[in-house]
């Protein structure tokens, strides 16, 4: 088994608009692609937005956040993938109002929180009003069509220094990152420099024949859009591709058709009884054992 080959059509100044007529060869295990397929974009359902910030969060912790919120770096040991999947329902059973939101895009969320595990965040647009930290989570439907919107914002912003004030009026700066998802492909469908504009911005999408991957770069002071189908259950990480970044909280679960997934192998290993973390353990004391008293967990104030 290889990893199924990728096609490109690549333009030259003069040349046609029009895709070619033909189909490149294919090897003989990998199902061929059609014009139609990436010719097609499909009309969305729903929009969701997602705001790219780096907060100083209370702990004095540097962190990557995806709407306020933080993914944790120790996930609980019983996976959300069984969680869902002995209950379809869990997310929604556990979730409790969030009064505190920035955005309106879409209708108000609910955030989750028990005594087990870390918080879990639901509501894709309903953002804690400071930076937390928990389990990031984005519920769809099979079928739905998602529009996903990404700003990136100066590392600062929504309330994203637990000093207050003005202190953390120099931590305005805003990385590039490179975003996967797994589970799908996605239209690309626009990139741009400075913020997105729901009235002026639609009007550069290509929907005629967009890039079709998994994978796409969030300009450092820019915005993307990605639209993808909701037609493979489970749930699936969304994340930074800079693996430092994923660890301290880029990254969110999309939990996708959870009354249709599949049950796990007949010979899966089963989970030990203990959590065992064998990556990014960055609690205090692990962090200071391992590196000494580095700026990651406690940063001296003067160097932020």
């Amino acid at each position: 088994m290889g990893t199924p080959s990728g096609y490109a059509v690549l333009y030259y100044d003069g040349a046609p608009a029009a895709l070619p007529s033909t189909v490149p060869s294919q090897p003989g295990s990998v199902k061929p692609w059609t014009i139609a397929q990436i010719n097609s974009v499909p009309n969305k359902t729903r929009t969701v937005g997602f705001n790219q910030t780096q907060p100083l969060i209370a702990t004095g912790q540097i962190r990557w956040a995806l709407n306020n919120i933080a993914h944790d770096s120790q996930p609980p040991c019983t996976s959300v993938l069984q969680e869902v999947y002995d209950d379809p329902n869990w997310v929604l059973e556990h979730a409790v109002p969030s009064l505190q939101t920035f955005s309106n895009l879409s209708d108000p969320g609910v955030q989750v929180g028990n005594g087990y595990m870390p918080e879990v965040f639901l509501g894709e647009t309903n953002i804690p009003q400071t930076p937390s930290t928990g389990l990031h989570i984005l519920q769809i439907d099979l079928g739905e069509v998602i529009e996903l919107v990404v700003q990136n914002n100066p590392a600062n912003a929504f309330n994203g220094d637990y000093r207050g004030g003005d202190t953390g009026a120099s931590r305005t700066g805003q990385e590039q990152h490179p975003f996967h998802l797994h589970g799908h492909h996605f239209y690309l469908l626009a990139t741009g420099n400075g913020t997105w504009d729901p009235i002026t911005s639609p009007a550069s999408y290509n929907l005629v024949n967009p890039v079709y991957r998994d994978t796409y770069s969030l300009l450092g002071n820019g915005w993307a859009v990605i639209r993808f189908q909701a037609d493979n259950p489970g749930v699936w990480l969304y994340h930074c591709h800079i693996q430092w970044h994923m660890y301290i909280g880029s990254n969110l679960y999309v939990v996708e058709g959870a009354e249709e997934i599949s049950a796990p192998p007949a010979n899966q290993q089963a989970c030990p009884s203990q959590c065992i973390y064998e990556e990014a353990p960055f609690t205090v004391p692990y962090v200071t054992q391992a590196y000494g008293a580095t700026g990651y967990e406690t940063p001296d104030p003067l160097q932020i």
